[in-house]
């Protein structure tokens, strides 16, 4: 994991050595990608998630914005349906209440 501030200009970056901060960044990150699953009812799985975030100077991270985000549609499930392979069509005598098979 890294960490990123300033504008990309001014920008560096370096390893997060805190485990505990580790862990909040995978938390939070970890539930962006739940809440867009979520919210696309399971129909879009996120590939690639760049979050900038920033460390007050009392240790609270900050999510500041989503530089980066790639995805891919989840395709449907498929969708059985009923085949009458009789060759008798539906509401055809054959099928009607009542009639000897």
């Amino acid at each position: 994991l890294l960490t990123l501030e300033g504008t990309e200009t001014q920008a560096f970056s370096a390893p997060v050595k805190s485990a505990a901060l580790r862990r909040k960044l995978v938390q939070v990150t970890e539930g962006v990608v739940l809440h867009t699953a979520h919210a696309s009812s399971r129909r879009i799985q996120l590939r690639r998630l760049l979050l900038v975030f920033k460390c007050d100077a009392s240790n609270r991270l900050h999510l500041l914005f989503c530089a980066s985000m790639r995805y891919q549609p989840v395709p449907a499930a498929p969708t059985l349906v009923h085949v009458d392979w009789s060759g008798a069509q539906r509401g055809s005598p054959a099928h009607a209440p009542g009639s000897p098979a």
